[in-house]
């Protein structure tokens, strides 16, 4: 897998992640559809999970905030 694909998917799962808990907070409030609450607040996690699992490891291999000069 491309290093840079990984950090631009990392970049959609969080806030994806963050939408599926927000819908599944809200089904799970007094509604017939708790069930469907219950697994888009478990996917929902395990997205934002990921996400900043990535965000996690791309700040610990240091190019966070900048690129190492020459090469270019």
């Amino acid at each position: 897998m491309n290093h840079d694909a990984a950090h631009a998917r990392g970049g959609v799962w969080r806030p994806v992640g963050f939408l599926l808990l927000m819908l599944g907070f809200g089904l799970r409030l007094d509604t017939p559809w708790q069930a469907l609450g219950g697994l888009l607040i478990f996917a929902g996690g395990l997205m934002a999970g990921a996400g900043l699992w990535l965000l996690v490891r791309r700040r610990s291999m240091g190019d966070a905030f900048a690129r190492a000069t020459g090469g270019e």
